[in-house]
């Protein structure tokens, strides 16, 4: 049976997870895409069965209190009203709550009102689920699924990667841990480096700090660092990775996360903390969880750059497990059934 399925935000191509949501349904059903970011076009058309909805911070919550509150109400008012008119909702939970918990009372509030107006609520694993259930102490209902994220190998197996020399600064020779993306000071890479003393790590270690710059606040200066502050396209990403030894991912609290599946793509490791999320996808006895900045050194002054190669191999096969037919069969099963 087809659907009519209107998908906000509306996103765009260059976004692997939107990319691939959009064209699932697009060969499935009757999409319906809106290309703004508000909902009041669907008051005026209500020609679709579904309202795909991801993100929820960036149209409801704001630094400014009064700001988040007359957003939020207005939000939920058209949601409200969309439900009253036999609209179902799909709700994709992607954060716990809004990562700088701007607002962070009303954002609760709103997580906890969203809980209750959706039809189906996706997480992208079963610990995201439980995450969130104990957080806003909710109890598991029938209305809730686990779906997990599009593999990115779907987006990139195609694309025509280009090698530009951007980073030549890049010594192949060395061991190279990789950040990579948006630099916001909740990614905790800044804090992170703060952290380390580089003393106590060898001198072929450096770190490759790669992407835009969003926060304001100070980036430490090191000659073990280098920097790439700025928009890396994706034609630019094969180079990239493949100057690379490992990825950092050095997150305090995640309930998923597409770099991830980005690095099994690219079939690097990565570090990162123990993080339910990441045990769920990797699996407990993986051998690149640390704890505290110790338990870093040791990994680091450790790194053999062919286990590197032979574990980045065996993400990309766990990676090409989660095909497009797996994802597309979920939702047939557990969302439009």
């Amino acid at each position: 049976m087809n659907y009519t399925i209107a998908i906000f935000p509306y996103g765009n191509d260059q976004n692997p997870y939107q990319f691939l949501t959009k064209t699932m349904f697009e060969q499935e059903n009757k999409t319906l895409l809106i290309k703004n970011n508000s909902l009041f076009p669907l008051l005026k058309n209500l020609k679709f069965d579904y309202l795909y909805l991801d993100w929820l911070s960036p149209y409801c919550i704001s630094s400014n209190i009064f700001k988040t509150f007359i957003k939020t109400n207005l939000f939920l008012l058209q949601i409200l009203i969309l439900k009253i008119l036999n609209k179902k909702i799909i709700w994709n939970v992607h954060n716990l709550y809004d990562h700088e918990k701007r607002s962070h009372y009303i954002d609760k509030q709103l997580h906890k009102i969203m809980f209750f107006l959706s039809t189906k609520i996706r997480f992208f694993s079963k610990s995201a689920k439980e995450s969130f259930l104990n957080y806003y102490n909710l109890n598991d209902n029938n209305k809730i699924v686990s779906i997990s994220h599009p593999r990115y190998n779907d987006f990139y197996n195609d694309f025509i990667f280009k090698n530009d020399d951007l980073f030549k600064d890049i010594k192949s020779g060395n061991a190279n841990v990789l950040f990579f993306g948006n630099i916001r000071e909740y990614k905790g890479i800044n804090s992170l480096l703060n952290s380390i003393d580089f003393n106590k790590l060898n001198v072929n270690i450096k770190f490759i700090i790669a992407g835009k710059k969003q926060d304001n606040f100070d980036l430490i200066k090191k000659n073990n660092i280098t920097y790439f502050i700025q928009y890396i396209k994706d034609e630019n990403l094969k180079e990239l990775f493949d100057k690379s030894t490992v990825v950092i991912l050095p997150y305090e609290q995640i309930m998923t996360s597409g770099m991830l599946y980005l690095c099994m793509y690219f079939k690097k490791p990565v570090l990162c903390p123990p993080l339910p999320f990441f045990v769920e996808v990797l699996g407990e006895d993986y051998p690149y969880y640390y704890n505290d900045t110790e338990e870093l050194y040791k990994i680091l002054n450790e790194l053999d750059k062919n286990i590197c190669l032979d574990t980045g191999k065996e993400l990309y096969i766990k990676s090409e497990l989660l095909d497009y037919e797996y994802m597309v069969n979920n939702f047939k099963n557990k969302v439009f059934s």
